[in-house]
């Protein structure tokens, strides 16, 4: 099932957010047509692992950038 994340704002003068909101889909063409609609493919970009949807915050560690649910 594709994947889709968006990050997050973080706090007000922070360089970088580390807080990410996911958004699973059934299939590639629900997930295209969600991409399809407004300015979405701006904020949002396809996410390598199948996470399910919700808030996560990451963490790198010795195996990789690794997701944590929020």
């Amino acid at each position: 099932m594709p994947t889709l994340i968006k990050a997050l704002p973080g706090k007000q003068g922070a360089a970088l957010s580390n807080r990410y909101k996911a958004r699973r889909f059934k299939d590639s063409n629900a997930m295209h047509a969600f991409l399809n609609k407004g300015d979405n493919a701006l904020f949002w970009k396809e996410c390598g692992q199948e996470l399910k949807s919700g808030l996560y915050t990451t963490q790198l560690d010795s195996n990789g950038l690794r997701y944590i649910k929020v």
